[in-house]
């Protein structure tokens, strides 16, 4: 299995760097083959060999054109693992609308940074055997996009309950679109790392229980 851990975008307000070596870190770890790469493009997504993409950016302008070789790469079978800032855009939603598409959500807001509970809602290959956890991190308030995804793990927000984790298939491809995520905090959190895990192996194809 070789991953691709893709940062990129215009930032103050995470660290993209930090966050994409953490999430290399982790996988490496895990005895998974992870590189990163920063910025989208024929170099960095990878050839036949990539067996999926982890992504965490922000406001990262993607052309129409590079919407539509992703998706057909997903499409085709590669695995796509969206993290926290993937939902939040430079351009106006609909200049991204194939992207959002694929990983099924879009940022609206979020409430202070404060510690909160993340409840495993539903039993899938990604949340097997997980248990609900606390987490210091941004709770991420978004707007469904696209064809609806299967959402497996909420956070309580305001009365309602907001997607956590959504996963969805598309061809041959598998995605995963994770909201927690802002800082080192939260992605050392070892629920956190659970999920990203999982839904590696999951986006990769990969059978296991």
């Amino acid at each position: 299995m070789r991953v691709r851990v893709l940062i990129g975008g215009n930032d103050d307000w995470h660290d993209l760097v930090g966050a994409g070596t953490i999430l290399k870190e982790a996988l490496v770890a895990a005895g998974i083959e992870a590189t990163m790469h920063v910025g989208w493009g024929e170099q960095q997504r990878g050839g036949p060999e990539t067996s999926a993409l982890v992504m965490y950016t922000n406001g990262m302008r993607m052309t129409p054109q590079d919407q539509e070789a992703l998706c057909g790469l997903v499409a085709g079978g590669l695995g796509l693992v969206a993290i926290h800032t993937c939902a939040v855009l430079a351009e106006p939603p609909e200049f991204h609308a194939r992207w959002l598409g694929l990983i099924g959500n879009r940022f609206v807001h979020h409430p202070p940074f404060a510690r909160f509970g993340v409840s495993i809602d539903r039993d899938h290959p990604v949340t097997h055997g997980v248990a609900g956890f606390e987490i210091e991190d941004e709770l991420y308030v978004t707007e469904p996009w696209g064809a609806p995804m299967a959402v497996l793990a909420t956070a309580a927000f305001e009365g309602k309950r907001h997607p956590m984790v959504s996963v969805r298939e598309t061809g041959r491809g598998r995605v995963c679109y994770l909201a927690n995520g802002h800082d080192a905090r939260a992605l050392r959190n070892p629920g956190f790392q659970s999920l990203l895990l999982r839904a590696v192996r999951w986006s990769s194809g990969d059978v296991f229980k």
